[in-house]
């Protein structure tokens, strides 16, 4: 403690010596960034603007965008009405049984469901087949069909939703659509009707597909889970689809949660999450998926974007978090090649950007700014780099490192920190390199914590050697990490 302390008092006393840090050539004005900031939290198209005035590199061109065969055009549907607990005891194999008693409540005294047994078909084709087969449950006025009874996609069949074509799923009655087979909606709309406590909910499972393009989805997820959560797909088993999801251009309204686990390649691009309920976007255990251009805009629950459970090679890139209620993205348990690239994270409640237990993290050009409490926060990362990100206006610490392991190593490059509690803090840190950072507008609150101790020569090295490049080595005898693949 004695040698905290009298580092802190040294590092005091030299900046009360030393000139002021210049500010990198460039800076833009430190009010138009507060009022573009502003501008931000309101209007997410004013990031455009924010970016340029900060000068942050574009969103990275994506290529490997999955291709989805042909919706095939046959055969005719199989329809049958049967005991819902057949697909009860087919989804615990896939999910568990948490929450199936609720479920089975929620069906008012019914035990029966719907299922397409067979065949590939639109909606409005499955309509006339339910009718033809004398199966109650579903009725059709012109593109609209809803649901009063659990529907049931069976491996080898499909159901197409059209433009223009209107799911209603009646939550009064305990409805939802469970899917083991295909499911494509293009232009469509999936909706919740009634007054209940219940909320119908969109579930993929095993070796079924679910490709979702310029829908909307309103109103979808029931209770406090993953898997009934709103849209879940669970790609769990030996067996895998034949095909990754694709989920592109929809809008989700008052919706719980876009729930993906084990899928291989998964694809999320431009769509809308509005006021999601649990959370927007939550990757599980998946491999190599793509998020990229989407809007989420005041979420709910603890995350708005979350990894989780050993997610792998993923790509986090051009997307606004906005206005979470807690925390913008957060990021934990064992991921590895994680990317995270000119994303705009913004008005969080909690910490901005939170990763934990996470190796091969490459953080550039993300704006995070105006959140509670940290802007970015790293706890228990080993390999990471960050570069020309904007962290400003955090009401806590810009970058904040904690308990980094053996492996670990931190570098910074040309980033921008201005106007948090204070620029840099940490506990239990492993190798830092900060080359070409701005703190100019992070005076006096540089650094706090153990990177206090640092201070004096972080100063002294700026003012006598005029070096933009500090180093903070690791223990004697500490090995090199191997760089990241």
């Amino acid at each position: 403690m004695m040698v905290r302390a009298a580092s802190l008092v040294l590092a005091l006393g030299t900046l009360a010596l030393l000139p002021p840090l210049p500010a990198a050539a460039g800076t833009p004005d430190p009010a138009a960034i507060r009022a573009g900031i502003d501008d931000l939290l309101t209007d997410p198209q004013a990031f455009d603007g924010l970016a340029d005035l900060l000068e942050l590199p574009p969103a990275p061109v994506l290529t490997g965008i999955p291709e989805t065969p042909p919706f095939p055009e046959g055969p005719a549907p199989v329809m049958a009405q049967g005991k819902l607990q057949l697909a009860l005891s087919q989804l615990a194999i896939h999910a568990g049984t948490n929450g199936h008693i609720a479920l089975v409540r929620a069906q008012n005294g019914r035990d029966d469901a719907i299922f397409l047994q067979s065949g590939f078909t639109d909606l409005a084709t499955l309509a006339r087949a339910a009718a033809d087969r004398g199966i109650d449950g579903i009725t059709a006025e012109g593109q609209t069909v809803t649901l009063t009874r659990p529907l049931v996609i069976w491996m080898g069949a499909g159901l197409h939703l059209n433009p223009g074509d209107r799911l209603r799923l009646s939550g009064t009655d305990g409805t939802f659509l469970l899917n083991f087979g295909r499911l494509d909606s293009e232009s469509a709309t999936v909706e919740t009707t009634g007054d209940s406590d219940f909320r119908p909910f969109l579930l993929t499972a095993g070796q079924g597909t679910l490709r979702l393009e310029g829908s909307r989805l309103n109103g979808l997820g029931f209770a406090r889970s993953d898997a009934f959560g709103g849209i879940a797909i669970l790609s769990r088993g030996l067996f895998r689809p034949d095909h990754p999801p694709l989920i592109r251009n929809a809008t989700f309204t008052d919706t719980g949660l876009l729930f993906i686990e084990g899928s291989v390649g998964a694809w999320i691009e431009g769509n809308t999450f509005l006021a999601p309920r649990t959370g927007g976007l939550t990757l599980s255990a998946t491999t190599a998926a793509t998020v990229t251009g989407n809007l989420i805009h005041a979420a709910q629950g603890s995350a708005a974007l979350r990894l989780r459970d050993g997610a792998s090679g993923t790509r986090i890139t051009g997307n606004l978090v906005l206005n979470s209620l807690r925390t913008g993205i957060m990021g934990e348990g064992n991921l590895t090649d994680t990317t995270l690239a000119s994303n705009a994270i913004a008005g969080s409640g909690g910490v901005g950007l939170l990763l934990r237990r996470a190796d091969c993290l490459r953080l550039s050009g993300n704006l995070v700014a105006a959140n509670g409490a940290a802007g970015i926060k790293l706890v228990e990362t080993a390999r990471t780099t960050l570069a020309r990100n904007a962290i400003l206006h955090n009401s806590g610490s810009g970058l904040t490192l904690q308990t980094q392991p053996d492996t670990a190593r931190t570098d910074l490059s040309a980033n921008l920190l201005m106007s948090n509690r204070d620029g840099l803090s940490g506990a239990g840190l492993g190798p830092v390199t900060l080359e070409g950072d701005d703190l100019s507008g992070q005076l006096p609150r540089l650094f706090s914590g153990e990177f206090a101790q640092h201070l004096p020569a972080y100063l002294s090295a700026r003012d006598t050697q005029g070096s933009t490049a500090f180093a903070i080595s690791a223990p004697a005898g500490a090995a090199e990490p191997d760089p990241c693949p």
